[in-house]
């Protein structure tokens, strides 16, 4: 049997415009970023690689985050982020991290989330390669 080589590629895209000036097709990918900064300019940074760690069916994967520098999610607060219809906004259904959980989870992913007051919020969506 041939022995796989697997090669890791990591970049880093940097995405800044005014919390007005945002377009609909960056949406798609990360929800509506203006409600995550209040009062302030926003960045996302989305970072994308490909690893091979550790073994089994953990070997190799590959992830994505999504980052913001905006107000960030209380810690008691995280865990409720993918339950369904819960929102803090006074627009919106509550539904969109929820629906996306499941679709990661139905090709057997994962989704993470890391937050911190004033700093911001990531989200960590890993993969099997």
């Amino acid at each position: 049997m041939a022995r796989r080589l697997c090669f890791g590629f990591r970049f880093s895209l940097q995405i800044c415009h005014e919390p007005r000036d945002v377009l609909s097709p960056p949406n798609v990918l990360v929800g509506d970023p203006r409600t995550g900064f209040p009062g302030k300019p926003g960045k996302i940074e989305v970072t994308a690689e490909a690893v091979a760690k550790g073994s089994g069916e953990d070997r190799a994967k590959q992830s994505l985050s999504i980052s913001d520098n905006g107000s960030g999610i209380l810690a008691d607060k995280l865990k409720d982020v993918f339950r369904p219809f819960y929102t803090t906004k006074a627009e919106g259904t509550g539904l969109g991290l929820y629906i996306t959980k499941q679709l990661v989870e139905k090709i057997r992913g994962r989704i993470d989330v890391e937050s911190e007051l004033g700093r911001g919020t990531t989200f960590i969506v890993s993969l099997p390669a």
